[in-house]
Formats: C-alpha cells, structure tokens, sequence
C-alpha cells in the first residue's frame, strides 16, 4: 500500500505543473474515471464549474462520492455532449489512448467535439502516460501555441 501512494504522490505532483494551463470557469474532464485528476482541479479552481464525464457509473459513484463540486456525467464521448462554445478547458488525461483504441475516424470526431465544446480562447490539455504501440502515432495540431 506504501508503494501505491507514493505512486499516487508522484502522479498529483505531476498534474499540478499542468495547472497553470487550465483556465478557470467552465472544466470538463473526458475519461475522469474515478475523479483523481478531478480532485486536483477542484482544490485549485473552487470557483469554477467542474465536470466529469465517463463510460461507467460505478466510477462516477466514486467521483460523486469523494467530490460534491464536479458534476458526474455518465455518457460515451463517441457522441456529441454539449453546446458548442461552452468550455474554457477540456481535459484529457490518462484516457485519450483509450479512444485511440476505437480507430483513427473516432479520435478525429471526438477532437472535433472537443474544438467545438471550446470557448474561443479555451485550452485542449491532453495527457496520457500509456507508451503507444510500436505503430506510427501522429497528432497534427494546428496552432504553433501547443506545449
């Protein structure tokens, strides 16, 4: 158990050096599973209004369970979720490879919701931490201001 908080500790001190990326207001999170990453926005933008989306509700019992400021949805990204123009910040960490898995057409159509669910000067934060297969991986990026 030592080991897994250590591990734990290591990973939030990872995700605080990206918080100075996320724009306050309106945060959604796509693959929050059980809210971990959550957990750090939320202590970091009390103000802002917080959601989390995943495929499976026993995950989002968890989120809802240890945080009463992120708005839990249960849905498939796959699908259109929101307005457009309605976040100042969508966040994909550690799950973004699992969409990769369903095929290249269905990573262009959840970025493109992603592009479109932004405000005008919203941020697009995409993490992930699994090594891709030794398959040819690209992600083209439009703008020069990615990091």
């Amino acid at each position: 158990m030592h080991e897994m908080e250590e591990l734990l500790k290591e990973k939030e001190m990872h995700l605080t050096k990206m918080l100075h990326y996320i724009i306050p207001g309106t945060i959604v999170e796509f693959g929050c599973g059980s809210g971990f990453v959550l957990e750090i926005v939320s202590r970091n933008f009390s103000d802002s209004l917080i959601v989390g989306v995943d495929k499976s509700i026993h995950r989002l019992h968890r989120v809802a369970e240890k945080n009463s400021k992120v708005i839990p949805i249960q849905a498939d990204i796959i699908r259109p979720l929101f307005r457009d123009n309605t976040f100042d910040t969508v966040l994909f960490i550690s799950a973004l490879h699992e969409v990769f898995s369903l095929g290249k057409e269905k990573v262009e159509k959840v970025l493109k919701m992603c592009y479109s669910i932004l405000k005008v000067d919203g941020v697009l934060i995409i993490e992930d931490f699994l090594k891709p297969s030794p398959e040819k991986v690209h992600l083209g990026l439009k703008t020069e201001e990615s990091h």
